[in-house]
């Protein structure tokens, strides 16, 4: 269990939106030492709908950590409904990011924590995340949560 006595896990309001975007720009740029092959090369065109849309609570919810009133951290979650599979509801977690000076304080962790909260609530009880290989310190956290290996992808570039 995180010590979330530095801060609080709470929904986004639509006017954490523009810090919401910077966390979430931010990760895409920290993400593209894993990924030289596939990137959005204007991740921001999209983003003012992409993380509305998760802070109205539309097929999805946004989660940030705040602490003395600044946000330090977020999560994005997509809720899907696969009518031709069983369960057919089932979440994603898309994005989390915390900023730089606050990892390693369970800031990460309660964020999960907030998210899988959420699926309880929904009644949903099939989550599902990605992550880089090479990103070892995503692994431990997810795996901290019971996540497993599910799918692997093979990539061949023939540049």
């Amino acid at each position: 269990m995180p010590d979330t006595s530095n801060f609080t896990i709470r929904k986004a309001h639509p006017d954490d939106l523009p810090i919401v975007k910077q966390c979430m720009l931010a990760l895409y740029h920290a993400d593209r030492q894993y990924d030289t092959f596939f990137y959005e090369l204007h991740p921001e065109e999209h983003a003012d709908e992409e993380y509305s849309k998760r802070i109205r609570g539309e097929d999805g919810v946004c989660y940030v950590a705040e602490r003395e009133g600044e946000i330090i951290g977020c999560l994005t979650g997509e809720l899907s409904v696969v009518p031709t599979e069983q369960p057919a509801r089932r979440t994603r977690l898309e994005k989390i990011f915390v900023k730089e000076g606050f990892r390693d304080l369970g800031v990460g962790s309660a964020l999960v924590e907030a998210f899988v909260q959420w699926n309880k609530e929904i009644g949903v009880d099939r989550i599902f995340v990605r992550t880089y290989a090479e990103n070892a310190g995503a692994i431990k956290l997810y795996e901290r949560f019971g996540f497993r290996p599910y799918l692997l992808g093979l990539l061949l570039s023939t540049e």
